[in-house]
């Protein structure tokens, strides 16, 4: 098993302006996650799933997040627990200076649980103050206007293998009094875009921890429901991406993914009809011309469709996933939003993953996953329901 080398850091590409900001489509999940560019987040640095995430099987990686290294950023740090509310809406008032020798203008403003996840990862001291060690990864939710996210806990056990005995209780008993024995999955965070309201709704872990079964999956239906319909052109693309999804977990043999989380996202802004007409004929002319043609589909986009960014434009031309060859693609839509599929679903969080001979790990297990393809199922049931 590789470990941890110098190599591995890299330099993080720090905005010159407004520097790093809380990441504010975290929905579930203690962790400090930072948003450092458009296209990156970074996250307080684990070094077992950072191991786990360089040793991906081949056939997993379209449904994990890229990693694209790992980086060292110095914070200050002030626990805002006791304080009213900070919600990252107001995180855009800390900010980096780009000269490492300046001073951060304020500390960053976390809460206790927060705070307890940064202080896990590895860190350094220097003239600037602690530097804390960060995984860079790719950012799901810039693909989307308006990104709307289902965190869903899988599994029927959350616990690791090394896990002390009073946490391996705690754990049990959370997952038999909630829907993770029944179902294999739990809600843990969700976020919908209500066009009607122009504002989000969530829920929390919390919330996810008193639904009964039938709760739980009316919630999942909701989770397609923008407050004018439900979203029923979202559920094909789900369910081809569930049932490939499966298909991977069935071959990992002796992977386990305990207290991995599944995320399913899509963009809550509804693109109007001609929206759909041009980026149709943009993507069918991306695939039938040659390189001049497909500068002036992008062109056109300008024109045409002044809702779409720069970036979703891009996205609308991707065709292939990204680090597979075409043939082996397992699902159909490429890393991101296509006009293929709308719908981006990636399994999160692999601190406690594991497989045999993972970093040392003693416990063999036999077969695949049961309980992550347990809550897969319900899924495929309720999506299924809903076509």
């Amino acid at each position: 098993m590789s470990s941890i080398q110098e190599t591995d850091f890299i330099k993080a590409r720090m905005p010159t302006q407004r520097g790093f900001k809380l990441f504010d489509h975290q929905v579930a999940g203690q962790s400090l996650i930072l948003r450092l560019d458009e296209e990156t987040i970074g996250k307080c640095m684990i070094p077992r799933e950072y191991q786990f995430y360089t040793n991906l099987p081949h056939i997993l990686k379209p449904f994990v997040p890229q990693l694209k290294g790992m980086t060292q950023i110095p914070l200050k740090i002030r626990d805002c627990s006791e304080e009213s509310d900070v919600s990252s809406e107001t995180s855009d008032s800390w900010q980096q200076k780009e000269d490492a020798e300046e001073d951060l203008t304020e500390p960053l403003p976390l809460n206790a649980d927060r705070i307890r996840a940064l202080s896990k990862t590895s860190c350094t001291h220097n003239g600037n103050g602690v530097c804390y060690n960060f995984m860079l990864l790719e950012d799901l939710m810039s693909y989307f206007k308006h990104p709307c996210v289902l965190d869903l806990k899988m599994g029927v056990r959350q616990h690791g293998d090394d896990a002390p005995p009073e946490k391996v209780i705690y754990q049990e008993n959370k997952c038999r009094t909630t829907t993770s024995h029944s179902l294999g999955l739990r809600l843990c965070g969700m976020k919908v875009f209500n066009v009607e309201k122009n504002a989000y709704i969530s829920r929390d872990k919390m919330f996810g921890r008193q639904l009964s079964d039938d709760d739980l999956k009316l919630e999942i239906v909701n989770f397609l429901d923008n407050g004018q319909k439900l979203r029923q052109e979202l559920v094909k693309p789900i369910l081809s991406q569930l049932n490939s999804l499966k298909q991977v977990i069935e071959q990992l043999e002796g992977y386990r993914f305990y207290s991995c989380s599944l995320l399913i996202i899509y963009d809550g802004h509804v693109h109007s009809e001609s929206d759909s007409c041009h980026i149709s004929k943009c993507n069918s002319d991306s695939v039938q011309s040659d390189s001049n043609n497909e500068k002036t589909c992008q062109s056109d986009s300008h024109v045409a469709d002044t809702d779409l960014t720069e970036r979703e434009n891009e996205m609308i031309q991707d065709s292939e996933v990204e680090g597979c060859e075409p043939n082996e693609q397992l699902n159909p839509q490429p890393r991101g939003q296509s006009s293929h599929s709308p719908v981006i679903l990636r399994i999160v969080d692999f601190a406690h993953a594991t497989f045999d001979g993972f970093e040392g790990d003693t416990v063999k297990h036999i077969g695949a996953d049961h309980g992550f393809i347990l809550g897969i199922n319900t899924l495929l049931d309720v999506f299924k329901e809903l076509s």
